[in-house]
């Protein structure tokens, strides 16, 4: 695998064409059973980024992110949500997305230095959600908005 010939990018939902949420979801599709068109792209619509993952000029892979600023016992918080994260079996092993991750992620912080960042990953078919219950609470409600 020649890490050379990968790319990922975050570029907003809102921006997504329809031919690349379509490709998206065949990814999706060939990879999670059980779902449906309907879940897949209303969850999609609740995130604000995506980070598209190409080999070449061919979209391999992606991940959701959105970004939940809220106020959490009297102090401001930035939580991250991260959604499905999927690529092509083939393009395992690629860095690409972790870098473009990484990178994302301390743009984040950047933005606002003073204010926690927290990662809600939660874990797929699993009640436990590896974040204090503090925060989820705080993730849990903003969801719900």
């Amino acid at each position: 695998m020649d890490n050379d010939t990968y790319s990922a990018r975050f570029v907003p939902v809102s921006t997504l064409e329809d031919s690349v949420r379509d490709r998206m979801a065949r990814i999706y599709w060939d990879t999670y059973d059980g779902s449906s068109e309907t879940i897949f792209r209303g969850d999609l619509e609740t995130k604000d980024e995506v980070l598209l993952v190409h080999a070449a000029d061919e979209l391999v892979g992606f991940t959701t992110l959105r970004t939940i600023d809220r106020e959490w016992r009297g102090r401001a918080v930035r939580v991250l949500y991260s959604g499905d994260t999927v690529i092509e079996r083939a393009h395992w092993g690629q860095q690409s997305l972790a870098f473009a991750w990484i990178a994302r992620m301390g743009a984040l912080k950047r933005e606002r230095p003073d204010v926690p960042l927290y990662w809600f990953l939660p874990r797929q078919r699993s009640p436990h959600i590896p974040v204090s219950a503090g925060i989820r609470e705080v993730v849990l409600s903003a969801l719900e908005r």
